[in-house]
């Protein structure tokens, strides 16, 4: 993926600059990989005005007992699907079902950027 512009036209909000290894700046527009877990998203009204917002088609879902996991086609990765983890209680309030639009955020503090093609 490449790394967001922020309004201004420089790199994302401060938030997400926690995410890179110490040292680590990157320009817009830089290749980079990001690397999360499924939990480490946030959903629902807070989605609204976070920095690090994204929307994308769910693909296909996995049920885990109390717990899915969604793969999500997300805009703007160039077909790298995505997994996010659901509750049974979170896929029928928020309408997660294969074929829909769900929009979530990166949780910055949890997140972990890289220069594309390094290794984590």
């Amino acid at each position: 993926m490449r790394w967001p512009r922020a309004a201004t036209g420089s790199a994302a909000a401060t938030s997400a600059c926690r995410a890179c290894p110490a040292g680590t700046e990157f320009r817009p527009g830089s290749a980079v990989s990001l690397y999360l877990r499924p939990e480490d998203r946030v959903v629902g009204a807070a989605v609204q005005d976070d920095p690090l917002q994204c929307a994308g088609t769910v693909r296909h879902i996995e049920f885990l007992g109390g717990n899915c996991l969604a793969e999500i086609d997300v805009d703007g990765l160039g077909g790298q699907p995505l997994q996010l983890q659901y509750s049974l209680n979170q896929m029928d309030e928020f309408g997660v079902r294969e074929g829909t639009r769900v929009r979530f955020a990166l949780r910055a503090d949890r997140l972990r950027v890289f220069a594309a093609g390094t290794a984590a």
